[in-house]
């Protein structure tokens, strides 16, 4: 659980987000390929856990669909499905997924035995980012982790700008901040993903308005209905449209 507490979110309104996220998000939009994962997760905190299992599979459906080194992104899912097994108090099934672990670990063991794989650390931080706010902070240490095996993961890159940007919100968010150079990082990765164009348009209140690309103004509709965050939703509305 990487140590979410109940109290710092709203669960109910945190379930509506991500199942907005769910229908509107496309495969390949930074985060997306995290939502069902989590949503489970969410579903068990509601002593819901069939679909949290349900969820699960769908989150494997996910991955092995839409990425190609599908086992090496299936470690926190198997993780997960060994977690719920055991609280659901079957062992057998839990040391199934436990194997099924072992044997991604033996196949593309870490740099140190204490260390997690990137696919972990990307994980964890895409889900510190939709918890809360207060996760902010660790999102961007995770992301920051995840990018020294893989410095060109274009969702890692998203993960990392939209914690940076978040972090510095109060204080100086601009072009040459540290958001602003990642957030350009993530959009060259990442050119048609309406969920980071969202954030850039953010910036662009904030700072420099050359930053925002014709794109955006295109797909406005498109960002409007992808983006995570409720509130830069709103945002990007009232300042865009």
């Amino acid at each position: 659980t990487w140590g979410l507490r109940k109290e710092d979110t709203d669960l109910s309104e945190l379930q509506n987000r991500l199942e907005n996220d769910i229908n509107f998000s496309s495969a390949d939009q930074a985060g997306a390929k995290h939502l069902f994962s989590f949503l489970a997760f969410l579903k068990y905190l509601q002593d819901q856990p069939e679909e949290a299992l349900t969820n699960l599979k769908k989150a494997e459906d996910h991955i092995r669909e839409h990425n190609e080194e599908c086992e090496k992104m299936l470690i926190v899912t198997y993780g997960n499905f060994a977690w719920l097994f055991y609280h659901l108090n079957d062992h057998v099934k839990s040391m199934h997924y436990l194997e099924k672990l072992e044997d991604i670990k033996q196949r593309f063991p870490t740099q140190s035995p204490t260390a997690f794989h990137a696919e972990v650390y990307g994980e964890m931080g895409w889900t510190f980012l939709m918890y809360s706010r207060k996760y902010n902070e660790k999102a961007k240490e995770c992301f920051e982790k995840a990018l020294i095996e893989h410095p060109d993961n274009p969702d890692w890159n998203s993960g990392y700008a939209t914690a940076l940007y978040r972090v510095e919100y109060e204080s100086n968010t601009t072009e040459d901040s540290p958001a602003g150079k990642q957030l350009r990082r993530a959009l060259e990765l990442s050119p048609e993903d309406p969920y980071i164009m969202a954030v850039f348009c953010l910036l662009s209140r904030i700072g420099d308005r050359s930053l925002i690309s014709i794109r955006i103004t295109i797909q406005n509709e498109k960002i409007l209905v992808s983006y995570i965050n409720c509130t830069y939703k709103i945002n990007v509305y009232r300042e865009y449209l």
